[in-house]
């Protein structure tokens, strides 16, 4: 049976971040929203919008309308903007976006 909940799929990518020494935080609240999920490298943030059965385009639509990447101005590393669509069906991702 396929997961239809989008949390599922963040929890699982955001453990292989971890596993991958990122710093991640989930559910991260600004006055517009919350955004889905921000990864932290040495080298560059990264804000993700998840969608699951819809598109990145959606994602990206998201993170650009509620102006999230304005969280990070401050921070000293670059912000890559990446929208995620997860399939129930493949129970994986289907497709990404990154701007």
């Amino acid at each position: 049976m396929a997961t239809k909940f989008e949390a599922h799929y963040q929890s699982e990518l955001a453990h292989l971040f971890l596993i991958a020494d990122a710093f991640v935080l989930t559910e991260v609240s600004k006055n517009a929203g919350r955004m889905d999920m921000v990864v932290m490298t040495k080298k560059q943030n990264y804000i993700l919008e998840l969608k699951l059965d819809k598109t990145p385009q959606e994602a990206l639509a998201q993170i650009n309308e509620k102006d999230y990447a304005t969280y990070w101005k401050n921070a000293e590393l670059p912000v890559v903007k990446v929208g995620v669509n997860f399939s129930s069906e493949l129970k994986n991702i289907e497709s990404w976006m990154i701007e």
